[in-house]
């Protein structure tokens, strides 16, 4: 099987089989755009990647829903209090964040700890490292309890090891940074406080963000590992276990995974770089058709994935032009055009 692109867009050929009877192909296509205030510009050469863009999304021949991101920085207001709100929306949903300049834990006049109030900033970057989440390190000494030794331990946070305001007593907090990106509606009020991280940066290494968070959810997948443990893994424990596997290979955290985003819907963001953006998901730019022995089919798109680069007010989306085949009957290559043409 060959790809022909006769287009100016960046498309990858993504396959592999599901089983003896059942192979999967998918034409990937990247796409970059200008968010203008009135439409979106196509850009023919968009700028590199770097470490706050989604990782490259031509090697996922299966895919599932729909994955939201976006990077940026989050400008400091002139005065008090110096909070930026983010909110972002897609369609009719809306997520928001409340992104805070530096704050310290400080000890209360009743004893306890309180918040400091933020810090003046000048831009903080909208990324997991900034959100809840860290780690700290158990010194050595002797088993609680025990005269055996223990050799010291790093207790890290399970969904962002590398974030701020993990800490394992009063003490250690004293004094101590707060994360700057928040949740508005789950704030940290107190120094034991476990809000989920706050974010909309691409977090491909953080897969726990991606995790179920319904106790059914998990009953399914305790399920499924007695289930194995018995050999008697069920069709409906291996649908599952698709589905989450399909979901972890997503790079938004959990709470950005939509399970489809039509053409023409209106998406926006305020709190990213220095204006607010807005546009309309445009269909994918190509047209994909499997060529085969007796006929030629044309391979309908379904979005992927989109990241908004508030900064430089870019947006890249990713479409995947996926179809099935036997083995033994693979066409012989895979054309990609511009669309609206023949």
């Amino acid at each position: 099987m060959f790809l022909r692109n006769k287009t100016r867009y960046r498309v990858g050929l993504a396959r592999t089989f599901v089983n003896d009877a059942l192979s999967v192909a998918t034409a990937v296509v990247v796409s970059h755009y200008r968010i203008e205030p009135d439409r979106l510009v196509w850009l023919e050469e968009p700028s590199s990647r770097t470490a706050a863009s989604p990782p490259d999304p031509l090697a996922f021949p299966l895919w599932k829903g729909v994955s939201v991101t976006a990077s940026g920085y989050a400008l400091g207001p002139l005065r008090a209090p110096f909070i930026r709100a983010i909110t972002l929306s897609v369609g009719a949903e809306v997520r928001r964040l409340s992104v805070f300049g530096e704050r310290r834990w400080q000890q209360g006049r009743a004893g306890d700890l309180v918040v400091s109030e933020p810090e003046s900033f000048d831009a903080i970057p909208v990324v997991f490292a900034r959100a809840f989440g860290g780690a700290y390190d158990v010194p050595p000494g002797l088993f609680p309890g025990t005269d055996l030794p223990f050799p010291g331990l790093r207790v890290a946070h399970s969904s962002n090891p590398s974030g701020l305001g993990f800490y394992e007593t009063p003490g250690a907090a004293l004094n101590c940074s707060l994360p700057n990106v928040e949740s508005p509606t789950a704030l940290i009020r107190v120094w034991d406080d476990r809000p989920e991280p706050a974010g909309f940066a691409p977090c491909p290494e953080l897969p726990n963000l991606r995790a179920p968070t319904d106790l059914a959810a998990y009953r399914e997948i305790a399920a499924i590992s007695r289930a194995r443990a018995k050999g008697s893994w069920e069709q409906s424990a291996a649908e599952l276990q698709f589905e989450l596997t399909l979901r972890m290979i997503h790079h938004a955290p959990g709470r950005l995974i939509f399970d489809k985003i039509p053409r023409g819907t209106v998406a926006s963001i305020d709190g990213l770089g220095d204006r607010a953006l807005c546009f309309s998901v445009p269909p994918s730019p190509v047209r994909v058709e499997r060529h085969g022995a007796k006929r030629n089919v044309e391979v309908p798109p379904v979005l992927r994935a989109i990241h908004v680069d508030g900064d430089g007010r870019i947006v890249e989306l990713v479409h995947g032009h996926m179809f099935y085949y036997a083995p033994d009957q693979a066409p012989a290559w895979v054309r990609v055009i511009e669309r609206g043409s023949s």
